[in-house]
This record gives structure tokens, C-alpha cells and sequence, in this order.
């Protein structure tokens, strides 16, 4: 081996992943007839122990899986880009599954139906005011959409750690039972123009004041088109856990398990 090889040989090996460079995703401002179809699928399974004083006075299993399928157009934008106004089609919104032996359907109310969305209201196509039960899910839809298309802020270098705050909708809106999200992401880097994060979440809460504590520890990839910042696909999932009692006086409820989500979305 002569001087010279040598030297540059040391030379690459001193430097060269250290040198990979920094990614910034951008944002494309929205235009009306913007067409985005999201496609989410959950899936649990929990193993449930009811007990009091140390005896079991109930177990067994409980399975769920989920289904949301939406579109939304945008039909109105503000001055600087941003949608004002979206046109939202629950093609399909439910979850099924069994309950200690008990098999259970919940078709949500806006199954099936269209709205118009903006930030502070949700009404029928028609402008009138939804029914009760549908306005909290109709209106919610304006959140799932900003987290399709994320403000990813700042630069990333491939195999770099992050506080997973930078990506807003991490863990999509519905979840939220939980209250404590933490976590990072590492950015794996960039093929075929797509951003991928490998994220690591420890998420927790409770579904009610008094209900039992769930936490759930979540990994997965979640992946972004580094022009617009939009999602492409996520999926993450990782081993549940739940306990707690109503009231000193109530029966322990404990729990272990899976959760998994998935989301994928094709437009504008």
C-alpha cells in the first residue's frame, strides 16, 4: 500500500457518515380541489383479570380492531395557503371485536356520511347543524387532516435522535385517552424522495377520572415526501398494559396486551 492511499484511506474513514447531510422537509400551500384519502386500521388485544382483595372474580380476553376511512377535499383557503375549509367524507368509521366472550359492533354515527369542516365548526353538506353525537367526531376529522400534512420543523441528519415533539400527530387524535406522550424519532433518511422516522413512544392515560391508568410502549416508522412534508404510511405498535380501580372499594382492574395502528395516505 503506498503513502498516498494510505493516507486518504485514513482520511475517508475518519469522516465519512459523520459528514451525511442535514434534511429539511418542506411544505406545498394547499389549493382548492386538494384530494387526500386516508385509510387507518387499529387492532388490539388484551388479556383482563378482574380481582378483589388478591382473588380473580373474572377473566378473559378482549379484541378490537378498528377501521377509519376518510377523503377530504379542500374547498377554501385562506391568504396564505392554509385550508379554511375542508369537505369530509366518512366512508367508513367503526370497531369491532369481543368483550369476555361478548362480541360487540360500534358503527360510529358519521359512518357513511359528508361534512363541511373548518377549525371551529362542523356542519352537513347542506349547513345545517349535525346531531349531537356526530359533531365531536365530525369536527375532530379538521385534526386528523393537519396531521397528514405536519409542519416538520428544523433539519435531520440520517441515524440522529429527536425529541418525537418535532412531528406533530405522531399519535393520531383519536387516541385521546392519552395524556403523557414521550418519546424520540431517528431519522433513518431518504429514499425515492420519502422521510423516514423510526419513532419510539411511551404513551399513557386513562379513558375516564377514576378508570384504570393504560400505558402502552410504541415503535414503529412513520415516513414523510420530503417536498411536502405529507405522510405516507405509519405504523407503530408495541405491547399494553392497564391497571386501576374505580374506588378504594372497587375490584382491581389489570391487563396486558398489543396495540398496533397503521395509517397510509395517497394525494392531493
Amino acid at each position: 500500500m503506498s503513502v498516498r492511499f494510505a493516507v486518504v484511506a485514513a482520511m475517508l474513514l475518519a469522516t465519512p457518515m459523520a459528514q451525511a447531510k442535514k434534511v429539511s422537509f418542506g411544505t406545498v400551500p394547499a389549493t382548492v380541489g386538494q384530494h387526500y384519502v386516508l385509510e387507518e386500521a387499529m387492532h388490539m388485544e388484551l388479556k383482563m383479570v378482574v380481582s378483589m382483595e388478591g382473588k380473580t372474580l373474572k377473566e378473559g380476553d378482549v379484541s378490537m380492531e378498528g377501521v377509519k376511512n376518510l377523503t377530504f377535499d379542500v374547498t377554501a383557503i385562506d391568504g396564505d395557503g392554509n385550508p379554511s375549509e375542508l369537505r369530509v367524507v366518512f366512508t367508513e368509521h367503526a370497531d369491532h371485536g369481543t368483550m369476555m366472550g361478548q362480541q360487540s359492533s360500534d358503527v360510529k354515527p358519521v359512518s357513511g356520511k359528508t361534512y363541511l369542516v373548518t377549525e371551529s365548526a362542523a356542519t352537513t353538506e347542506e349547513g345545517a347543524a349535525p346531531p349531537a353525537e356526530e359533531i365531536g367526531l365530525a369536527g375532530r376529522s379538521w385534526d386528523i387532516f393537519h396531521e397528514l400534512r405536519p409542519h416538520i420543523e428544523g433539519a435531520y441528519k440520517p441515524g440522529k435522535s429527536y425529541d418525537a415533539s418535532v412531528i406533530h400527530g405522531l399519535l393520531p387524535s383519536q387516541n385521546d385517552d392519552f395524556t403523557d406522550v414521550s418519546g424520540t424519532v431517528v431519522f433513518q433518511g431518504v429514499e425515492q424522495g420519502i422521510g423516514v422516522f423510526e419513532v419510539v413512544l411511551v404513551a399513557s392515560g386513562q379513558k375516564e377520572a377514576n378508570g384504570p391508568r393504560i400505558q402502552i410502549d410504541i415503535v414503529g416508522t412513520a415516513s414523510y415526501d420530503v417536498t411536502t412534508g405529507q405522510l405516507q404510511s405509519m405504523n407503530l405498535g408495541g405491547p399494553l398494559k392497564m391497571e386501576g380501580q374505580e374506588g378504594p372499594d372497587s375490584p382491581l382492574i389489570s391487563g396486558t396486551g398489543q396495540f398496533g395502528i397503521s395509517r397510509k395516505v395517497t394525494g392531493p
